[in-house]
């Protein structure tokens, strides 16, 4: 009896400590999956590290435009250029986002699936256990019937013969 009771709280442990991991995860992938990728700690000092760049090469390039004469035309098609430069590194950085939560679902698919391994392993020995109880109790169910029914015939027998 002391086994059986030592197993049963393994097998609670275990239940248990698969169901907070299973709740963790579940958290874990509603946190991720409702982020936009744009406000993640990652794109914003992607965005804060060009931002200074651009800064940096406009004031370098006020600088070198001042002392060399250029004209306000090269002033402007240089903003125009940062910009465009700008916003192709913003739609690579979206481009970033999508694939990082492609990965993230991949990666929680494959953590569900380890996790029903998991599950599977700690509650297929019950169901089979089960299985066998069930499978017992419908033999000795049967076998109770059958004893009774031939106990039955004897019976009925005996009355039949008391009442001739």
């Amino acid at each position: 009896m002391h086994k059986a009771g030592k197993a049963q709280r393994q097998l609670t442990q275990a239940q248990s400590g698969i169901l907070s991991q299973t709740r963790n995860l579940g958290n874990w992938y509603n946190q991720q999956a409702n982020t936009d990728y744009m406000n993640t700690a990652a794109a914003k000092s992607g965005i804060a590290k060009a931002r200074d760049n651009i800064r940096n090469v406009l004031s370098n390039a006020r600088s070198n435009m001042a002392a060399g004469g250029a004209t306000d035309e090269s002033k402007v098609a240089l903003k125009g250029q940062l910009n465009s430069g700008f916003n192709q590194f913003l739609s690579n950085l979206v481009g970033a986002g999508t694939r990082y939560q492609a990965a993230m679902k991949g990666a929680y698919g494959n953590s569900l699936n380890t996790q029903f391994g998991q599950n599977q392993s700690i509650y297929e020995p019950q169901i089979r256990g089960g299985q066998q109880l069930a499978q017992q109790g419908f033999s000795a169910f049967a076998n109770g019937l059958q004893d009774a029914a031939s106990n039955m015939t004897g019976t009925v027998g005996k009355v039949a013969k008391w009442l001739v």
